[in-house]
């Protein structure tokens, strides 16, 4: 018995390590063929084949690495197509729906372990995307990637059709991944077209200043609903990395606004306190939240 419990406490390691093993496999073929070792193909066929191997084996630290894979390859081919703040914001939010779709997908049938891989990457994207969207001078200008529009309609759809089958948590899930991206959206166009030096005399002008708070708003409501989705999903470390990306938030906002008051050690006093008020009350707030929310 003993040794039966060990190969089964082993089993989702090794499979993770098949998957590591196959991408290397990948690129020592590609070698050999003198394909360039940066190519985005390599990378999505890892992430296809590990993906292919991860629901053949219903292994959720296989879907892991594979997911991870592929996380890499979009943003390698988001990297070649686009030149703009505009393009990288909404190539990281837009896909969120889709992705948050097929996680509560996997709710309540045999592959129930396959979807918090999944969410934690819409979680990753959208909070990367509105964290950027909510920065002045980030985005705003021209260009918006198709790739990512089309994933947002697909998105748009798959949660739609989440919400209307499923249960609350389905439709939760289904409103917070379609607000993320409409979230992104709106700061993006509302975006003032120039932004003032936080370091020079005139300072931020009034359109940066409601930008600003609007965007402060957004990332905010945005941390908050996927930390709630996240304890309700029972996925902890979903709530965990959206109270850390919202203690950064708040110690980057923090920074912009005492930039112009403050100069030398003064500055860096006040950062300081901002850094242990902010971590205490985050990390409160979390602890909070998942004694209410939990299911």
């Amino acid at each position: 018995m003993g040794r039966v419990a060990a190969l089964r406490l082993l089993r989702g390691p090794l499979r993770a390590l098949a998957v590591a093993a196959y991408g290397a496999t990948v690129f020592q073929a590609a070698q050999s063929l003198q394909v360039p070792a940066f190519a985005a193909a390599l990378i999505a066929a890892w992430s296809i084949g590990g993906l292919a191997y991860a629901y053949a084996v219903s292994s959720a630290g296989a879907l892991v690495l594979a997911v991870a894979a592929g996380v890499a390859w979009y943003g390698f081919t988001l990297s070649e197509r686009v030149d703009d703040g505009t393009a990288i914001v909404l190539g990281l939010a837009l896909p969120v729906p889709l992705l948050f779709a097929i996680a509560a997908a996997h709710a309540r049938t045999s592959l129930a372990a396959l979807g918090p891989p999944w969410r934690g990457l819409g979680a990753l994207l959208g909070l990367a995307g509105l964290f950027l969207a909510a920065i002045p001078g980030v985005a705003g200008d021209a260009g918006l990637p198709a790739l990512p529009l089309l994933m947002l309609a697909a998105g748009v759809v798959a949660c739609a059709v989440v919400a209307a089958r499923g249960d609350g948590d389905d439709r939760l899930e289904a409103a917070v991944a379609i607000g993320v991206g409409v979230g992104a959206l709106v700061l993006t166009a509302v975006a003032p077209a120039e932004t003032a030096d936080l370091f020079s005399e005139e300072g931020p002008r009034p359109a940066q200043v409601l930008f600003t708070l609007l965007g402060i708003v957004i990332f905010v409501a945005g941390a908050v609903a996927i930390a709630v989705l996240g304890i309700r999903r029972r996925s902890p470390r979903i709530a965990d990395f959206a109270a850390a990306m919202l203690f950064a938030f708040v110690v980057l906002q923090s920074f912009g606004f005492l930039a112009p008051l403050a100069s030398g050690s003064l500055l860096v006093i006040a950062l300081g306190v901002v850094l242990v008020a902010g971590g205490v009350l985050v990390d409160r707030g979390r602890r909070r939240l998942r004694e209410e929310v939990a299911p």
